[in-house]
C-alpha cells in the first residue's frame, strides 16, 4: 500500500493522473488486504478525485460514493 501511495504521489506531481489513479487503486487494494480501512478509504477517495481530473465523471462518482458508505 505505502509503496503504491508514494508512486501515486510522484505521478500526481508529474501531472500523470492516469498513473496516479492506477497506483492509488493498487494502494487501496493493498490497504484493504491488510485490513487498514482508514488508509484504504483515504486512497479510494483520492482515486475518485484522480478520475474527476481525467474527466471520468461517472466512474469517479461511483468510487466517491463508496467512500461514504
Amino acid at each position: 500500500g505505502h509503496l503504491h501511495s508514494a508512486q501515486a504521489l510522484r505521478a500526481f506531481l508529474a501531472g500523470d493522473q492516469a498513473t496516479s489513479y492506477r497506483e492509488l487503486t493498487a494502494a487501496t487494494e493493498g490497504f484493504e488486504r491488510a485490513g487498514d480501512l482508514r488508509n484504504a478509504v483515504e486512497h479510494m477517495a483520492a482515486a475518485g478525485f484522480a478520475l474527476l481530473e481525467l474527466g471520468c465523471m461517472e466512474r469517479a462518482e461511483a468510487i466517491l460514493r463508496r467512500t461514504i458508505e
